[in-house]
């Protein structure tokens, strides 16, 4: 019987409890813009806490491109952010931390 090891793991262990990952939410979190925009803000604030500016410098161009790509989604879901602003403040991480 072919299994994942995670089926293998609640076999071996039923008490275990993992949290509830679906298909959807999985993929709700791949596609969704606003999602995977915060993810990377994430990442991003992750990476200049910890001084590794080359990889802060990819998060903010990819977060920048993110804006650029779905900025009247994001105004519709947050019209109090001014996106164009927040785009522009992303885009001068690179030019401040980064060679180009």
């Amino acid at each position: 019987m072919k299994g994942s090891l995670l089926a293998s793991m609640l076999m071996l262990n039923p008490v275990v409890s993992f949290p509830v990952i679906t298909q959807y939410s999985l993929l709700a979190s791949i596609t969704n813009p606003k999602i995977l925009f915060d993810k990377h803000m994430e990442t991003l604030e992750i990476q200049l806490d910890a001084n590794k500016f080359k990889a802060a410098c990819r998060e903010a161009k990819i977060s920048a491109d993110i804006i650029n790509s779905n900025i009247d989604e994001f105004k519709k879901i947050e019209p109090n952010y001014n996106w164009k602003e927040i785009k522009n403040v992303l885009l001068e991480i690179p030019k401040k931390h980064c060679k180009q």
